[in-house]
């Protein structure tokens, strides 16, 4: 090994070893990515106040690196000119770049709070779970199925006594986020 190491020229070493470096750290930001220890939380504004941080990060750099270095060690093993080679390193570093962030951007689209929101509700059918009092009198429960999910809600009633087990439609939402129900006929 230090035979072959003692015999690349300096540019190959310099290529070798930041390939290696690159790789090293990619391998171990994707990891802390995927452990939730992932944090780029630095903004670089331009002169009119835009936040180009959402480019010029470290992940981006190390993948730009990574793509850089290995992608011109490949050409150079395939026998083009220095010159060459550079470019399409240059060319796959940027490619691995445009991944990454059309990759982070799919996964960003994927996101979800984790918030009901009982506006959406408005329309949708229940089954109750708790007895409902008749009148506003008092505070039910409805079962229903929002946002690819299913939750159990405080509801009440302007009608007759709504019992466990009835279908009912929500009509609306209190000021408290009560559902407003009534019987499904």
């Amino acid at each position: 090994m230090e035979i072959w190491w003692l015999a690349l020229p300096n540019s190959e070493k310099i290529l070798w070893s930041l390939a290696i470096f690159s790789l090293t750290l990619l391998i171990l930001k994707t990891t802390l990515t995927f452990k939730g220890g992932d944090n780029e939380n630095i903004d670089i504004e331009d002169s009119e106040g835009h936040t180009v941080s959402q480019y010029f990060t470290i992940r981006n750099m190390i993948s730009f690196l990574t793509g850089f270095s290995w992608g011109t060690l490949s050409a150079l093993q395939q026998g083009l000119s220095m010159f060459l080679s550079l470019c399409v390193g240059l060319c796959l570093g940027i490619g691995l770049v445009y991944l990454t962030l059309k990759l982070l951007a799919e996964l960003t689209r994927l996101q979800n709070s984790g918030t009901l929101l009982v506006e959406n509700l408005i329309g949708e059918n229940g089954e109750v779970t708790l007895n409902i009092p008749k009148n506003e009198s008092g505070i039910g429960k409805v079962l229903v199925i929002g946002q690819g999910r299913v939750e159990e809600i405080e509801a009440i009633t302007c009608g007759e006594e709504l019992h466990r087990k009835q279908k009912v439609r929500i009509i609306s939402i209190t000021n408290n986020n009560r559902l407003l129900v009534e019987q499904v006929v």
